[in-house]
């Protein structure tokens, strides 16, 4: 028996068939594989209601943001002082050492005690300044649910 010889009709046919097969299987694939992805109300025949979702949505969100309020937050705290070792009160800031903007900025007291509470654990710059005078930045590494010392020296020399 010699090759059976198609109309082009059938074989349009067949090209269309398998196509579908094959987007099928690929969007069936996708559906599996892809994280997070909600199954629809007809594929999920166990007592399906818009409500019953948006309310575990809801609580999904309400337990991602308890999660993301007990980020690992770290303390820092530490003196202002001149070379002699004698207190100085003065502004202290902090800045973020990826982005470059200061996370946060507050005066010490008269004895040049600082404290920063509640830090995202990470990488920053610590800076102080008094009248004219200014600190180097001090490279600090916030450690999550740790406090971090660091004391600060102003020159006298040092000028803006």
């Amino acid at each position: 028996m010699g090759p059976v010889k198609l109309s082009l009709k059938i074989k349009l046919i067949l090209i269309i068939f398998v196509t579908a097969l094959l987007t099928l299987s690929v969007l069936t694939l996708l559906l599996f594989l892809t994280p997070g992805l909600k199954s629809s109300p007809i594929v999920n025949k166990n007592n399906y209601s818009p409500e019953k979702q948006e309310s575990q949505s809801l609580s999904q969100k309400q337990s991602q943001k308890q999660a993301s309020s007990q980020k690992r937050f770290g303390r820092l705290e530490g003196k202002v002082l001149d070379r002699s070792g004698n207190p100085l009160k003065a502004q202290v800031s902090l800045k973020h050492a990826k982005t470059g903007t200061v996370a946060v900025e507050i005066e010490t007291n008269e004895q040049g005690q600082f404290a920063f509470k509640k830090i995202p654990a990470g990488d920053y710059y610590l800076r102080a300044k008094k009248d004219n005078l200014l600190s180097e930045f001090v490279p600090i590494h916030i450690f999550s649910k740790k406090t971090t010392t660091q004391n600060i020296y102003l020159d006298l020399q040092t000028k803006l």
